[in-house]
């Protein structure tokens, strides 16, 4: 356990299993209480862990151990020292064999384990005996181990005293040889239900009543349990989509047809607060019968965190946005305060004026301005047309004498219009205006102009947050605009460049629609014939010019096969041009099974008149190639009844080779060559492989 989360998580979930089985079988605490050291086994990563009690005479008894396989162990004479020790712990404990020549760790030496983990049970200030756990993950916060642990001690001291009566019951209906009939949830079992930290609903499936609360659910919503039991989920929350009683039947519905659901709420308390719950709703079988049963934790605080975290996020998102932006002016000084003003409306809401300081005359111009809001616009005036404001004048004047902010929170919005020009009093009764920030633009501590928020509507009022962002968003804005001012007359250089740009842009664009033109040249001089899939003519030449090359330089033989169908234009004939084509396929289709090494081009010459390029490959193994080809056209059989050779399609090859080519051969000595061969093959009865 190398940190206390797991306990902590795990302790709920023991707790509610150990109600719901208590709730379940509630004349079996002793086998709820297997069930617990098996889960805080797990929790702990135990070797074993045992569930001990402390008679009134001191005698101690185990009342559960998993696994069971250690009971022998713990019952011997040697560990019995162990055990007694952990029963009257009266503080949860952590042991380690030999730490500095403890008793206790000696003890666990005696059992081969490395230490032990002992959780006194209580009962009230009475302990009842402890949870002994040997050989557990090692521990390095012994205190928030404790803390994780007190919950868990308090209510298996319940749990313990259950199963402590529920024993003496047994004994006394054993000696009478009676048993009475199994009874609902008796006390102790109600005293665990209503122990347990998180508020607890148990509902009647179907209709979602509520059938049973706990102590702490009556806490946390204000309510007495009379008053629980005649309320449903809608009345106890905030009554608003996604939090209504329809939303909470349909996640009940879901409970029950796909099994446990955990989901966050809005609950209100009586007192009409509201706050924010998770809940875990899942079925169970409480005294015999099926029931929902939901625990809700309160996570008003998370919720309250999470949503700080998102407004940081928020804030730093606005901030980055704008800081990029303004990385792109470049020395355009109108585009610059228009783009400001739009993302501080856009990011930091809600209407955005920027005025700039004429230092000469005194007075505050208004630049330029922005907001948000669809039907905004016509109620704002055209900043162009508004007319300066002397320094000094409340509200953005007196910002740029001072050269401080002013923050402003107002929900009636009157205190804010005194402080803003009435230009802007229409857009601002519109909208409700709540909120003011007014921050200076400072260069090296020189105010150059104002930015003025105004935030209205239902959104929260400024935050100390939001206002040291716009002051760093101000400044930064500040900079921008100054760079921009003091390269104001480079204007014309920076016109020359954008034209030399344009121009650049312009033939650029030239060259790209050169190229994709002669991309899709390119792309319409097909390198594969299309009927038999083989390489076409073009392929093949490039390919026999290159092979020339490389065989040249490697100094490796290199040959060339030419095939011609035999008697192809009686075929055409016989059986028609679409009969001539699947012909053609064919012969192509064994080519491209046949010749399948790294270098081997199968081509379509033109045609019936088929070719090979063989790298690497001198005249006598050519010749086999050859052989193997023309045998493999001649087993498909493809009939052939216009042919003097043989009933079925037959080819012809010629060869040509050369073990070593000098600058002499080239690709028209090599067709020409294998053309030579392949007139002999047909001069001799075709059918047949010649090697030139």
């Amino acid at each position: 356990m190398s940190t206390p989360f797991p306990l902590e998580s795990g302790c709920f979930s023991l707790l509610t299993d150990a109600l719901e089985n208590l709730l379940a079988i509630p004349d079996e605490p002793g086998q709820v209480c297997g069930q617990i050291c098996e889960r805080i086994r797990k929790v702990t990563g135990a070797k074993v862990v045992a569930l001990l009690s402390c008679g009134s005479e001191g005698e101690v008894q185990s009342v559960a151990v998993h696994p069971a396989t250690w009971k022998a162990r713990l019952e011997a004479a040697s560990a019995q020292k162990l055990l007694a020790l952990a029963a009257r712990t009266s503080h949860v404990s952590y042991w380690r064999m030999n730490a500095d020549g403890t008793a206790a760790g000696s003890m666990l030496k005696s059992l081969k384990v490395f230490n032990g983990l002992s959780v006194p049970i209580l009962d009230g200030a009475t302990q009842l005996g402890s949870v002994l756990a040997l050989g557990v993950d090692p521990v390095e916060d012994v205190e928030a181990l404790t803390k994780a642990m007190q919950t868990l001690s308090k209510v298996l001291g319940l749990l313990l005293r259950h199963t402590l009566l529920q024993r003496q019951s047994d004994a006394a209906i054993a000696a009478a040889g009676t048993r009475p009939a199994v009874q609902g949830n008796d006390g102790n079992s109600r005293a665990i239900f209503d122990a347990v930290n998180d508020a607890i609903l148990v509902h009647e499936v179907g209709t979602g009543a509520i059938l049973d609360v706990n102590q702490r659910m009556c806490e946390m919503f204000g309510r007495t349990y009379e008053e629980a039991l005649w309320m449903d989920m809608g009345s106890l929350s905030v009554g608003l989509t996604p939090c209504t009683q329809d939303d909470a039947w349909a996640w009940m519905r879901k409970a029950v047809e796909a099994g446990p659901q955990t989901f966050d709420w809005i609950a209100k308390h009586k007192s009409g607060r509201l706050f924010w719950i998770e809940i875990n709703l899942r079925l169970a079988i409480i005294g015999g019968q099926e029931r929902l049963l939901s625990t809700a934790r309160d996570i008003t605080d998370r919720k309250r965190t999470d949503a700080e975290q998102a407004a940081r996020l928020k804030r730093s998102e606005a901030q980055n946005a704008v800081f990029l932006a303004l990385t792109g002016v470049g020395l355009d000084y109108a585009t610059a305060l228009e783009l400001i003003a739009h993302h501080l409306a856009i990011q930091v809401g809600d209407l955005c004026v920027l005025n700039i300081l004429d230092e000469q005359e005194g007075v505050l111009r208004s630049m330029a301005l922005d907001q948000p809001y669809f039907d905004g616009r016509p109620l704002l005036p055209d900043y162009r047309t508004l007319p300066p404001f002397p320094i000094g004048t409340p509200g953005a004047g007196a910002v740029a004498q001072r050269g401080t902010a002013l923050q402003v929170a107002d929900p009636t919005g009157e205190r804010i219009k005194a402080l803003v020009r009435q230009e802007f009093h229409p857009y601002l009764d519109h909208f409700g205006v709540h909120g003011l920030l007014v921050v200076p633009m400072r260069s090296q501590g020189h105010v150059i102009g104002t930015i003025t928020l105004a935030r209205c509507g239902s959104t929260k009022s400024y935050s100390p947050e939001d206002l040291a962002l716009l002051q760093s968003l101000a400044d930064r804005s500040a900079l921008t605009l100054v760079n921009a001012r003091l390269y104001s007359e480079n204007v014309q250089q920076a016109e020359l460049l954008r034209q030399a740009n344009a121009e650049l842009e312009q033939r650029v664009a030239e060259r790209t629609a050169a190229l994709e033109k002669a991309m899709e040249a390119l792309h319409r001089l097909a390198v594969e014939d299309t009927l038999t899939g083989l390489a076409n003519r073009r392929r093949f030449n490039d390919a026999m010019d290159e092979e020339i090359r490389r065989a040249r330089r490697s100094k490796t033989p290199l040959s060339l096969l030419m095939c011609d169908v035999d008697f192809f234009k009686r075929y055409n004939d016989a059986y028609g041009h679409q009969g001539g084509d699947e012909c053609l396929r064919m012969v192509g289709a064994i080519m491209r099974d046949l010749f399948k090494r790294a270098g081997d081009l199968p081509a379509r010459y033109g045609g019936e008149e088929f070719a090979v390029i063989l790298p690497g490959v001198a005249k006598a193994q050519a010749e086999l190639v050859g052989e193997k080809l023309r045998k493999a056209i001649a087993d498909r059989a493809m009939p052939h009844k216009g042919s003097d050779v043989a009933p079925y399609v037959t080819i012809s090859i010629g060869i040509s080779a050369a073990l070593e080519l000098t600058e002499d051969i080239n690709a028209d000595w090599f067709v020409a060559q294998a053309d030579e061969a392949l007139y002999k093959s047909k001069a001799g009865g075709r059918n047949r492989v010649t090697s030139a």
